[in-house]
């Protein structure tokens, strides 16, 4: 298998960022950004769906919001405003809404928010760009976004900037970028992600190192506080090794352990997907 070529079929390389850092870059040739999100979102919205969140739990399919629980009610403040900014399914919005938050939610497609408004009429969400929010300055006490804001080919310092806008002094904000991980470390090291053009409406996100990343929230006035990384098995099995994934589901030991390590190995283990910045705005 072609090591530059992932399960969902985008291919990878990589280039040195204005600050320096290597950055990779995903480009999916044959599904815009909108048509991906499209078909997975509206699939997805029917009353099973939502079981969990409307019984109050975070927690989502492949390890999603794993540590969501714990970060919301250790970071965030249930007294305060909490926006969802790119909320894609309102999955979360209905379980912060069923923990008793007080919560909102924006998001781009349109066609999404009128299905989610359809089965939950009492949520707070709608068609919005987390770009130019249509709030005043200093409004929301948590901001958060989860596997948006590296979608954008200009890079994610416009959304950090608009989220430092609308967050109160010491506001907390938790968004989350796929990381360039120990495995994608050590392809880079080994050039197996290659320098490559490709046409820009084929690019679909980039992928962050932590050091660039942090640097990146320093830029736009916000103060790292903690991480917690998600997306262990789906790192793994489907964008780093997929030749793992036939022993994956044939060996239920290896499936314990990865389970093991994800659950108790948040707040870093080296291996996931995604990583969760936790911060606090800074005036």
């Amino acid at each position: 298998m072609n090591p530059e070529f992932s399960e969902n079929k985008t291919v990878w390389s990589k280039e040195r960022s204005a600050y320096g850092y290597d950055r990779l870059l995903y480009f999916n040739p044959r599904m815009s950004k909108g048509d991906w999100w499209r078909s997975g979102q509206l699939n997805r919205i029917t009353p099973d769906y939502y079981q969990r969140a409307l019984a109050g739990q975070l927690k989502g399919e492949m390890e999603r919001y794993e540590s969501l629980d714990e970060v919301i009610d250790i970071y965030t403040d249930k007294q305060k405003l909490f926006l969802d900014a790119g909320c894609g399914d309102g999955k979360l919005l209905v379980g912060l809404h069923s923990r008793g938050y007080m919560a909102e939610g924006i998001e781009a497609e349109a066609a999404t928010v009128r299905k989610i408004k359809d089965l939950f009429p009492y949520l707070r969400i709608s068609q919005g760009n987390a770009l130019k929010i249509e709030r005043e300055n200093e409004y929301y006490g948590t901001y958060i976004s989860l596997g948006v804001i590296e979608h954008r080919r200009q890079g994610p310092e416009a959304f950090l900037r608009e989220a430092w806008r609308v967050l109160i002094p010491g506001g907390i904000l938790l968004v989350s970028v796929p990381y360039i991980n120990i495995v994608r470390r050590i392809k880079t090291l080994f050039n197996i992600y290659k320098r490559r053009q490709m046409p820009e409406e084929n690019f679909f996100q980039y992928v962050f190192s932590h050091k660039e990343f942090v640097h990146l929230l320093d830029l736009t006035g916000f103060r790292l506080l903690n991480t917690r990384e998600y997306g262990l098995i789906y790192g793994l099995i489907v964008e780093d090794l997929p030749l793992l994934r036939k022993y994956y589901i044939r060996n239920g030991t290896f499936r314990k352990m990865l389970g093991w390590v994800g659950t108790n190995f948040k707040r870093r283990n080296y291996l996931s997907n995604m990583m969760l910045f936790i911060c606090r705005k800074i005036v």
